[in-house]
Formats: C-alpha cells, sequence, structure tokens
C-alpha cells in the first residue's frame, strides 16, 4: 500500500488547487525554502487526522485556510484528498474539508470515498492498514534528532511501534490487567458470598423461632376462641333460666291479680250482705237491732280487715311488679359480664328475703282471716268457700315460694360450679399471660434481628454498589489521566528533542560538555560574559548573531585540548575565542551624530575589561539605529542593526521580517534557552496530572479497602465479644480473640505508569 496522490485545495500557501502525485518506492519533493514542502506533510496530518493544529504550525484550524482566499470576506474553505493505492488493486480515497465563515466559526468533515464519516471510524480505519495516531509513519522535523538522542528502551518502543508488536503489548497488558481486575471481583463475591451463606444460617435459625411462636400465638387464639365459647354458653344458659324465672313471676303476678279480683268480689259481696242486714235491722226489733249492730260491726271489721289484706295484696302486687321491671333489667345487663350475674343474684336474694318476709308478715293476716272464716263459716257457705279458695291461694303462694327457693338453690349451685370454672380458665389465662411476654420479647429479637439483617443486606447491597461505581469511576478517570499523560509526555519529549537538535545545531550542546568536563582556562560562552539593557536586548543579539555562541579560553592550546575532547566524545562542533590570539581592535571612531546612530553595539553590552577584544571581535564597528528608516541611508558604508532586529551588511544585504519565536536562540547571561510557553503548559499540565493521578490512585485504594474488605472469620463463634467495624458492608463485627483472622486483607493496588 503506498499514497498515490495528494489534491490540496486552498490549504496554507496552496491558493488553488494543486496535485501532488506519489510513485511506488521512494518520492522526493525538492524546492527552496518557503514553496511549501513542509505544507504537503502538514496536508497529510490534516487529512488523515493524526495531528492537532499545533502539529501543523498553526494556532487554531481556521489559520489552514490560504490567507488570500481567507481575506474575501465570505466563507472560506480548504479540502485535502489523499488517494492510496491499496495491496489489492483497489483505491481508498480519503479527503477532509475546512469551512470557516465570516463569524470566524468553522466546521471539519471527514469523507471516505466520498461518504461522510467520523474520525474514530476513519482511524479504525488507518488501524487495520498499520497508521497509529501516536505510531511513526510520519517522520517530522526533529524526529530523527530526538531517536538518536533517545536510550536504547526509547528506541526499542518505537521499533516495536513500527513493527506491530507495541500494539499486543499494549493488548496483552489490558488482558492482564483485566485479568487481574477478574481476580479481585471474583475473591470479592467469594467474601460476599460466604457472608451470606452465614446470613442465611443465621436467619433460618430465626425463622423456625418466628414459627414457633407463630404456632404458640395461634394456640393462643384458639383458646381464647374457646373461652368466649363457654363464657357465650353460659350466659345464654342463665338468660334462658332467668326468662323462665321470669315467666314463673309473670304467672304468679296473673294468679295474685285473679285472687285479687276473687277478693274484691268477695268484699263487694260482703257489702251487699251488709247492706241487706242494715236493711233487716230497720225492719226488725231493738234487740234483733242490737244483735244485728253487732254483727255488723263484726262484719265491718272484717270488711276492714279485708279492705287491709286488699291493699297488702296491692302492695304486694306492686312489689311483685317492680321486681319483674328488676328481673327484665338483668336481662338486658347480664349479656355483658359476669358482675352482673353476681348483681342480679344478691337482687334475686334481696327478692326472696322480701317474699320470706312478705310471707312472714302476711301470717297473722291468714290467722285473722282463719278466726274471721271460722266465725262466719256458720251463717255463710259462700264465706266458706271464700276463706277455702283463700286457703287454695296461700298454698299456691307457698308452692311458688318452694320453688323460687329451689330456683335460687339450682342458680347457686350453678353459680358456684361458674365461679369455679372462671377460677381455673382464670389460672390458665394467667399463666399463659405469664408466658406471653416472654413469647413477645422473643418475637421481638427475631424481628429486630430480621429487621437489621435486612437492612444490613439492603446497605451492604447498596454501599457495595456506590463502592464499585466509585472504584470503576475512579478507574476510568486514572485511565483518561494516564493516557493524557502519555500524550502530554510524548509532546514534552518531541519538544525537549527539537530543543536539544537545536543545541546541537547552535554549538550549546558542545559547549555544555566542555564546561562540564572542567578544563583549565575555559571562560565560558560570549552570551554567559556580557549583559545587555533590556531594550538593547534584541538589537545587539541579532548583530552578535551565532557569535553568542562562541567559547573564550585562556590560549590556543585550551582551545586545542577541547577540539581533541570534541573529536574523542563526537560531541559535535563549537568555535573557541583565544584570549592569547585575538588581535587587539582598533579604537573605534567618535559616532557623528548627523548619522542618526544610537550608539555603538560595543559600547551597549556591559563587560569585564578583559573580554574588550572578544566583544570587539563579535561587534566590530556595528551601529545601533532606532528603525530601518533612520539606518537606510548609509547602506553599505556600515554595519548596522535596529531595535526591532533589522541587520544591514557592509555589502547591502538587509535581514530583516517578523520573528517567529525560537526556543533555541542563546541570549546575554544566559546560557541555557528560555523554556517556550508551550513546553511550560505541558510541564504545568503533566505536574498536575501527577497530583490529580495521586489523588485518585489514594482514592481508589481507599474505595477498594471499603468495597473489597473481608469480613473476619471468627474461631470462637458465640464466645468473643464483638468489636464495631469500620467497613461500611460489613454485617459481622470483627473479633478481639481471634488474631489474625480477623483482619480484613486489602487488595493489591499497581500504579500505572506513563510511558
Amino acid at each position: 500500500m503506498y499514497i498515490k496522490q495528494v489534491e490540496l485545495s486552498r490549504f496554507k500557501s496552496f491558493g488553488n488547487t494543486t496535485v501532488v502525485p506519489f510513485l511506488p518506492g521512494f518520492t522526493v519533493i525538492s524546492g527552496p525554502n518557503g514553496s511549501g514542502k513542509s505544507n504537503i506533510l502538514d496536508a497529510l496530518l490534516f487529512a488523515l487526522g493524526l495531528s492537532s493544529s499545533k502539529g501543523m504550525r498553526a494556532d487554531r484550524l481556521p489559520d489552514l485556510v490560504n490567507a488570500g482566499h481567507a481575506k474575501r470576506g465570505r466563507t472560506a474553505e480548504a479540502s485535502v484528498a489523499v488517494a492510496f493505492a491499496l495491496d489489492d488493486g483497489q483505491e481508498w480515497k480519503v479527503s477532509r474539508r475546512l469551512r470557516v465563515t465570516d463569524r470566524g466559526t468553522y466546521t471539519s468533515t471527514y469523507y471516505s470515498d466520498d461518504v461522510p464519516c467520523t474520525l474514530s471510524e476513519l482511524h479504525e480505519r488507518l488501524a487495520a492498514l498499520h497508521v497509529y495516531p501516536e505510531g511513526y509513519n510520519v517522520v517530522l522535523q526533529g524526529d530523527v534528532t530526538g531517536i538518536i538522542s533517545m536510550n536504547p528502551r526509547e528506541r526499542r518502543e518505537i521499533i516495536d511501534e513500527l513493527a506491530g508488536v507495541g500494539e499486543f503489548d499494549r493488548k496483552i497488558a489490558q488482558a492482564k490487567d483485566k485479568l487481574d481486575e477478574v481476580k479481585v471481583g471474583e475473591e470479592r463475591f467469594r467474601i460476599v458470598e460466604r457472608e451470606l451463606q452465614q446470613n442465611l444460617e443465621r436467619l433460618a435459625a430465626d425463622r423456625v423461632k418466628a414459627e414457633k411462636y407463630r404456632q404458640v400465638r395461634q394456640q393462643l387464639a384458639g383458646l381464647d376462641g374457646w373461652e368466649a365459647v363457654l363464657q357465650h354458653r353460659q350466659l345464654d344458659q342463665r338468660r334462658q333460666t332467668v326468662a323462665v324465672q321470669l315467666q314463673e313471676c309473670e304467672t304468679a303476678i296473673a294468679q295474685g291479680c285473679r285472687k285479687q279480683q276473687e277478693l274484691q268480689e268477695v268484699v263487694q259481696a260482703a257489702e251487699a250482705y251488709l247492706l241487706d242486714l242494715n236493711r233487716r235491722a230497720r225492719q226488725l226489733g231493738e234487740e234483733e237491732h242490737v244483735a244485728l249492730s253487732a254483727a255488723i260491726a263484726a262484719q265491718q271489721a272484717e270488711l276492714r280487715a279485708l279492705q287491709q289484706r286488699d291493699r297488702e295484696l296491692g302492695d304486694a302486687y306492686r312489689r311483685n311488679q317492680e321486681r319483674v321491671t328488676q328481673l327484665r333489667e338483668e336481662i338486658e345487663a347480664c349479656g355483658g359480664e359476669l358482675q352482673a350475674v353476681a348483681g342480679q343474684r344478691e337482687t334475686l336474694g334481696a327478692a326472696l328475703v322480701a317474699a320470706e318476709a312478705e310471707r312472714q308478715g302476711q301470717m297473722p293476716v291468714v290467722e285473722r282471716c282463719r278466726e274471721e272464716v271460722a266465725a262466719i263459716a256458720g251463717r255463710s257457705a259462700a264465706w266458706v268457700k271464700q276463706q277455702t279458695e283463700h286457703y287454695e291461694a296461700q298454698r299456691q303462694i307457698q308452692e311458688a315460694l318452694a320453688r323460687q327457693q329451689q330456683e335460687e338453690a339450682r342458680l347457686t349451685e350453678a353459680e358456684r360450679q361458674r365461679s369455679e370454672q372462671l377460677a381455673a380458665r382464670q389460672q390458665e389465662l394467667a399463666a399463659i399471660e405469664t408466658q406471653i411476654p416472654g413469647w413477645e420479647n422473643e418475637y421481638a429479637q427475631i424481628k429486630r434481628a430480621a429487621e437489621g439483617a435486612h437492612n444490613l443486606a439492603e446497605i451492604a447491597q447498596r454501599t457495595l454498589g456506590e463502592g464499585q461505581l466509585d472504584v470503576q469511576t475512579c478507574r476510568e478517570t486514572i485511565d483518561r489521566l494516564v493516557q493524557e499523560q502519555r500524550q502530554k509526555a510524548r509532546q514534552l519529549d518531541k519538544l525537549e528533542a527539537q530543543v536539544q537538535a537545536e543545541k546541537e545545531i547552535q554549538g550549546t550542546r558542545a559547549a555544555q560538555i566542555i564546561q562540564d568536563v572542567g578544563i583549565e582556562g575555559v571562560h565560558g560562552l560570549v552570551a554567559q560574559l556580557g549583559r545587555v539593557a533590556e531594550t538593547d536586548r534584541l538589537a545587539l543579539e541579532t548583530a552578535a548573531g551565532g557569535r553568542l555562541g562562541n567559547l573564550v579560553v585562556d590560549s590556543d592550546e585550551v582551545a586545542a585540548e577541547a577540539i581533541a575532547l570534541l573529536k574523542r566524545e563526537r560531541a559535535g562542533r563549537a568555535t573557541f575565542l583565544p584570549l592569547n590570539k585575538l588581535r587587539p581592535s582598533p579604537a573605534l571612531p567618535p559616532l557623528d551624530p548627523k548619522l542618526g546612530a544610537i550608539a555603538y553595539a560595543l559600547d551597549l553590552a556591559e563587560f569585564e575589561p578583559v573580554y574588550y577584544n572578544v566583544f570587539a571581535f563579535v561587534f566590530g564597528n556595528t551601529l545601533v539605529f532606532a528603525d530601518l528608516e533612520a539606518a537606510r541611508p548609509h547602506i553599505s558604508r556600515y554595519r548596522m542593526v535596529t531595535l526591532d532586529g533589522e541587520l544591514l551588511e557592509t555589502s547591502g544585504a538587509i535581514t530583516g521580517g517578523s520573528l517567529r519565536e525560537r526556543t533555541s536562540t542563546l541570549h546575554f547571561g544566559a546560557v541555557e534557552p528560555p523554556e517556550s510557553q508551550e513546553a511550560r503548559q505541558l510541564r504545568e499540565r503533566l505536574q498536575e496530572l501527577d497530583r490529580m493521578l495521586g489523588r485518585l490512585q489514594q482514592k481508589l485504594r481507599s474505595e477498594q479497602a471499603r468495597v473489597e474488605k473481608p469480613k473476619p472469620s471468627c474461631a470462637k463463634p458465640g464466645k468473643c465479644k464483638p468489636r464495631p467495624n469500620n467497613s461500611a458492608i460489613a454485617s459481622k463485627p470483627s473479633c478481639r480473640k481471634c488474631g489474625p483472622g480477623a483482619k480484613p486483607s486489602r487488595p493489591a493496588f499497581s500504579k500505572t505508569r506513563p510511558n
């Protein structure tokens, strides 16, 4: 494969479209300075995207557009097309087009066979052809000198890059790094697996306890249900009993009502009988009237007694009504609590006592009624019948009282049995309640342990993910910074190699070697031995030219010894100024004010008197003028130099123009050339990258130590005292007594160093 041709259109010094053909083998392009030879190489770098604008000797990409075309005030465009002749006989065309608007903005587009593509796609295609952006497919100015000054290891790297071995070395290094990462990840996952297995065993034990607690809770709930069922059955039975009792009381009340009606009928009959007796008394005589009055009085007394008894029965009826109301209220209240049953029992006892007291209170009345019935029995069959019915009513009341007493005894027995059952249930309930706090504590512990394990697992998972993300971010940042560090180091090496090559060209390296050897009689460079004002520096350095790099020595013997040293060391060439052989310069004539010159160059330099002949040889009779206009009238008469750096020789030659900053130029008062701004920026950026890499690697080590810190294994589980661990993901504390096994291991970290 070779480059077949390069087509340049409005690129740098090429104002029109120019086609440069290349032939198989070697193609040499020659021409005078400024004819555009280097621009062809810059065009290759531009089209293939192998260098930045700095590498193509331009501050910005718009500077690559031809200056004449860019000044026309419209959109300027520059393009370069490179045609490759591939080994298979086909042709591949790569082109790049740069458009610059009148506002200063620009766009750059790559084309592969006239199809737009990205820079990464273009580099992939070039990599298949063994053309790399960081390779040595293109040798620029100073690269050969830099390669010569390299050490064997750096040269070996260049040879490996050219042979394609470097790509395999990078792939091997990447594979090794990836293998190390996989091993570290495998070890970390093993640690996590062991920890999860331990957590699983602990949670299995907690699950058994939780199931046991659930069974106990179910048993307790079943017992509570049976207790409620039994209480409901007992209260239902009691309700039925009270309902039966209420029905019996209502029956007794109904019988009392009927008896009261019967007594009222008897009273009415007695009143009618009394009226009849009064009527008969009025018909009878005085004696009969007296007897009848006595009988009437007796009958009235009996009547009053019956009325009294009627009132007493009415009172008993009202009391019975009140007792029925109380019983109904007790029936409504007995659906809730057992205390209501006890209150009802007391109420029934009071009612029974009241009924017994009523019965005892009615006994005299009954006796009087019996006497009255006996007294009246002979005179009225109806009265006897009434007494018989009254006795029958009394007997029924007594039977009702007996039944109530039996019911009271039965209720008392049932209450005693219920009390015994309640006491037994209360004892069982008390025993269960004494066990409930322990069960609740055990359940709370199990629940807290489960929640702690779950929260710990979530925290561990979240912390692990964050730590892994931080580690990955740190690694990516480190890789990016290392790549940038490598690029900056390469650029700095190129600049230093260029400086070194220019030093060799200027003779500075040979002078430095002679000064380092320490040959006696060597005073130093001319630039070291003089001082000039800052305003005159450019003019005097231009006038001195390359003589600033001449070495001043005591004698020609010292110069011969130094030359022999340079030959032995193959260190280059140098010019020597022996003080014993320099001819004394004649005194300079007085300066004519009409010339308009500032002064002689020799008069503007400061040096020791012993070096007068040296600086007289360097400057001669050169005159210093303010500008070119002041010096032009005296061309060919004097050697002149201006403050802006224009040099006018006595031969009539004039040297001037824009000055480019050259890092290899010697200056008065300094041996080493000043470092260029680009080199200073690269060096500062490298220092900043070193600091950033140090911080990131320290952070990466801390994150790896935090994420990959293994859990300590305890030699005596359950017996040793736990010690809190600072690790964010450790779910088991480290042990104070188990020795080295409890210390976490830190994974090894290898610092990536730039080539």
